[in-house]
C-alpha cells in the first residue's frame, strides 16, 4: 500500500510507486509459487511475468533507474528488521559471560539472509542497466553459516558503465575483524575476493566519483588508485592496510580529485597502536625542536596528505574513537617546526608528486582546502610556553594554510594543562579573525570548569551556525558530574547559529534561573534543538520550546534523575512538564518533535489533553510530519485513538506512549506511517539521497543503546502491508 501524499505529485510518480511495490511483491514471492505456477500450464508463468517482460523491454532508462531505487528502499525495510534485531540480540546477550557471538547464530539464520541475497539479485536483473548512475546495495550475513552473494555483484560488474555512486557499506550483522589465517570462505574473504573483480572493473570504465566500501584490502585499494574521476572514498574495515600503502595510493591517478576519504576501522591494530605512541603532534613538535637540523623524513600519511591537493576532509578513525594520533594536526606540525629552519632537506622527496620543496621558504606557498579539524589539549602540536606573539603567530599560520577552513573540533581534558590552541583563538587577534570564519564547533568538555571555556569561545564566532557540546567520557577514568543548564548555553550563542547540539551531561536548572510563562528571551534563528543522553533534573527542560519560536527539529533522550548529593539515587519523582509543548502550535515551521524518557527513569507528566490535541491538530505548521512522546501519564488511552485517526488525516506521524506499554502493541498507539521519509511531501528531488540520510538516522537509532524502546523506529520505510491508507 502507498500511503497518501500531502500533495498527489505527478501522476507518472504516483503511478510508479504502485508499479514498484507490485514488483517487488512478485519478486519476493516468485521463489514460493513457481512449483504451483509449473502445475497451471505452461502459458501460466509467461502471464505472471508479462508485467516484468513490459517494464525490462518498454521502460526507458530513467524510469527503470527510479524503480530500481523505489525497489531498493522496499528491500531495505527488511535489512532494517535484521540489524536491528541482531542488535537486540548482543544487547541481550551482553550480561552472560559464556555467550559466544561467532557461534550462537545470532538472529538471521543462512535461509532467510539467502532468500533476500536472491531477492535483490532478481531486483537488479529487473531495475538495474548500463545507464545506472546510483546502487546502493546491502549485505545479509549470518554469522552460522556463509552467504553466497556472488550473483547480485556480478550483475552489478556487468552493469556498471556508468555508475557514479555505488554504497556498499551496509551489512545486517556486525562486520568481523580480518584475521590473517582466518578460514578460507569466511564472510570477510568472499567479500574482498568478489569486490576485487567489481573494483577492477570500476578502474578500467574510470567513472566512479563515490565509492563506499564495507572493507577494503590492498589488491582492491590498487585498483581504486586508477580512478582519476574518484572524489569520496568512505571504507568500514581497512583490512592489512598500513600508511605504507596509501603512499602507493597516492601515486594513481586518483590522487588529483579525491576530495574525501573516511576509514572507521583498521584490521592492524598494532601498526595503529604504534602510530599512536610515536608519530603524535606532541611528540613530533618535541622531536623536531630538539634534534632539528634541517633534515625530515615525511611520516608516510603526511606524503599521502601532500600528494592530495584537493583533499577537504579525512578521517583516520571514527570519532568515537580517542587517539592521540592525528595526521592533520601532525602534518601542520611538521611545517611549523620545518619553517624555522635555515635549510630543508627532505629525504623522501622522491615520494613526493606535484609538489617540489627545497627550501623552508617553499612551505609558506603549501595551502590546504581542509575544512574540519580536531585539537586535542596537549596534542595539538604546541609545546612549552609560548608568547602572545609566537601564539598570535600560530594564529596566523593556520588561517593562510587553512583558507577553507570551517569547522573545529576541541577536545579538553581534566587536567590543568593549558590548551594553547584554545587560548590563541580567545585572545590573539590572528585567533579571534580564525575563529569569527568557523560555521561549526564541537566542543568536548569533561570537568565544570570547561563550559565557562566554551562560552568565552563562542563569544567570538560571529559566523558560527553548528554548536555541538559534548560531555567526553574517558575510559578508565575518573567521570565529573558536570551540571549544564541550557539557558545558558543559548544565552552564550551568537544569534548566527541555527543548530544546538548537548550530549551527556546531567541537565540542572539554576535556582535562581526561574523564568516566568511566556516571558525571558527569545532565540529566532535557532531551528534544530538536540538534547540526547543526559540526565535531567530539570523537570521543565522542554521550557526550551517557548523559547525558540521557530525550531524546526526538536529531539530531547534523557533519563530523569534527581539532584545529585551523597545519598544513595533515588527513582524520580516527578515527571517531565510537557505543557510548554504547547507553545509549539504556534511553530509555523515545526517538521519533528521527538521527546523520549528512558524506561524506568522517568516519564512525561500531561496534565491537559486539550493541550495534546491541539499540538497535533491545531498546529500552525504545514510541514509537521512527526510527533513521538514516550512514556506518558497523567492522561488515559482511551481517548486518544481519534487523535491518532486526525493526525493521519493530516500526514503525522503520531506514537504516544502510555506508561510502560510498547507503542507497537495497542491500536491507540499505532503508528500512522512509519518514518519521516515516508511522509516527505513532493518536494524530494534526490531521493537516493534522501533514502540514504534516512539509512544513516536510522542505524544511528538502532546503535544509541539508549533509546528506551526500539519499536517506534522497528518499521519500513512504506507503511506495513495491509495498513488501510485512507
Amino acid at each position: 500500500m502507498v500511503h497518501k501524499p500531502v500533495s498527489p505529485g505527478p501522476l507518472r510518480l504516483m503511478c510508479l510507486r504502485m508499479v514498484s511495490q507490485a514488483v517487488y511483491n512478485y519478486l519476493e514471492a516468485r521463489p514460493r509459487i513457481e512449483k504451483y505456477l509449473r502445475l497451471c500450464g505452461p502459458t501460466c508463468k509467461d502471464e505472471t511475468g508479462r508485467l516484468i517482460d513490459y517494464v525490462t523491454n518498454y521502460f526507458p532508462s530513467n524510469l527503470r533507474d527510479m524503480l530500481l531505487e523505489f525497489l531498493t528502499q522496499l528491500w531495505f525495510t527488511k535489512l532494517l528488521k535484521m540489524k536491528q534485531k541482531t542488535i537486540d540480540h548482543e544487547r541481550m546477550s551482553a550480561g552472560d559471560p559464556h555467550h559466544d557471538h561467532a557461534t550462537c547464530g545470532g538472529t538471521t539464520s543462512v535461509i532467510d539472509a539467502q532468500r533476500q541475497t536472491n531477492l535483490m539479485a532478481e531486483i537488479l536483473s529487473v531495475g538495474m542497466t548500463k545507464h545506472t548512475k546510483t546502487l546502493r546495495f546491502g549485505f545479509t550475513n549470518a554469522r552460522s553459516g556463509p552467504i553466497d552473494f556472488n550473483k547480485p555483484l556480478t550483475i552489478i560488474t556487468d552493469r556498471c558503465n556508468s555508475l557514479r555512486y555505488l554504497d556498499l557499506t551496509f551489512a545486517t550483522d556486525t562486520l568481523m575483524p580480518t584475521k590473517p589465517g582466518a578460514e578460507a570462505e569466511n564472510f570477510n574473504t568472499v567479500f574482498a575476493r568478489e569486490c576485487l573483480t567489481l573494483c577492477k572493473q570500476l578502474a578500467a570504465i574510470n567513472q566512479i566519483s563515490t565509492l563506499k566500501l564495507l572493507m577494503c584490502n590492498k589488491k582492491m585499494l590498487k585498483e581504486i588508485s586508477m580512478c582519476s574521476r574518484l572524489q569520496v572514498l568512505e571504507i568500514v574495515e581497512a583490512s592489512g592496510l598500513r600508511d605504507t600503502d596509501l603512499v602507493s595510493f597516492s601515486h594513481g591517478e586518483v590522487r588529483h580529485n579525491l576530495s574525501k576519504m573516511k576509514v572507521k576501522f583498521w584490521s592492524d591494530s598494532d601498526h595503529i597502536k604504534e602510530l599512536c605512541e610515536s608519530q603524535t603532534p606532541r611528540k613530533i613538535a618535541q622531536g623536531l625542536s630538539q634534534h632539528g637540523n634541517g633534515r625530515v623524513s615525511l611520516p608516510n600519511w603526511a606524503v599521502f596528505l601532500l600528494n592530495c591537493p584537493n583533499m577537504t576532509e579525512l578521517q583516520y578513525f571514527e570519532p568515537s574513537q580517542l587517539k592521540p594520533f592525528n595526521p592533520l594536526v601532525g602534518l601542520l606540525t611538521i611545517l611549523t617546526e620545518a619553517r624555522k629552519w635555515w635549510n630543508l632537506e627532505i629525504e623522501n622527496e622522491g615520494d613526493l608528486l606535484d609538489l617540489v620543496i627545497e627550501k623552508p621558504q617553499d612551505l609558506d606557498s603549501l595551502r590546504f582546502k581542509w575544512t574540519s579539524i580536531s585539537f586535542d589539549m596537549g596534542n595539538d602540536g604546541l609545546s612549552g610556553s609560548p608568547s602572545e606573539t609566537a601564539l598570535n603567530a600560530h594564529m596566523e599560520f593556520l588561517a593562510h594554510t587553512l583558507p577553507d577552513l570551517k569547522e573545529v573540533t576541541l577536545t579538553l581534558f581534566p587536567t590543568p594543562m593549558d590548551f594553547l590552541t584554545l587560548r590563541g583563538l580567545v585572545t590573539t587577534p590572528a585567533g579571534k579573525n580564525l575563529a569569527s570564519k568557523l560555521q561549526q564547533v564541537k566542543f568536548q568538555a569533561c570537568h565544570p570548569s570547561h563550559l565557562a571555556k566554551a562560552a568565552e569561545l563562542v563569544e567570538h564566532t560571529a559566523s558560527l551556525e553548528t554548536f555541538i557540546l559534548e560531555h567526553l567520557q574517558i575510559p578508565q577514568a575518573h567521570h565529573h558530574v558536570v551540571n549544564l543548564d541550557v539557558r545558558d548555553v543559548l544565552a552564550w550563542l551568537p544569534s548566527s547559529v541555527q543548530n544546538l547540539k548537548i550530549r551527556g551531561f546531567h541537565l540542572l536548572r539554576r535556582v535562581q534561573g526561574d523564568i516566568p510563562e511566556g516571558t525571558g528571551p527569545t532565540y529566532n534563528n535557532l531551528k534544530l534543538i538536540e538534547i540526547v543522553f543526559c540526565g535531567s533534573s530539570d523537570i521543565n527542560l522542554l521550557h526550551i520550546s517557548c523559547m525558540c519560536p521557530h525550531l524546526e527539529h526538536l529531539t530531547v533522550v534523557v533519563s530523569m534523575t534527581n539532584v545529585p548529593t551523597a545519598a544513595p539515587p533515588q527513582p524520580p519523582t516527578q515527571g517531565m512538564v510537557a505543557s510548554h509543548l504547547h507553545s509549539l502550535c504556534h511553530n509555523s515551521d515545526l517538521i519533528q518533535c521527538i521527546v523520549l524518557i528512558k524506561v524506568g527513569e522517568g516519564w512525561i507528566q500531561v496534565d491537559d489533553r486539550e493541550m495534546l490535541g491541539e499540538l497535533v491538530l491545531g498546529s500552525t505548521s504545514e510541514s509537521l510530519r512527526k510527533i513521538v512522546l514516550f512514556p506518558i501519564r497523567g492522561i488515559c488511552g482511551g481517548g486518544l485513538r481519534s487523535l491518532v485517526r486526525a493526525a493521519k488525516e493530516r500526514n503525522i506521524c503520531l506514537n504516544i506512549g502510555i506508561g510502560n506499554q510498547r507503542p507497537v502493541k495497542t491500536e491507540t498507539n499505532r503508528r500512522t506511517a512509519t518514518d519521516e521519509f515516508t511522509l516527505a511531501d513532493g518536494k524530494c528531488q534526490d531521493y537516493f539521497s534522501e533514502f540514504g540520510d534516512f539509512l544513516d538516522r536510522k542505524i544511528s537509532e538502532f546503535e544509541g543503546q539508549f533509546w528506551n524502546d526500539p519499536d517506534w523506529f522497528f518499521g519500513g520505510v512504506w507503511p506495513e502491508q495491509g495498513f488501510d491508507s485512507e
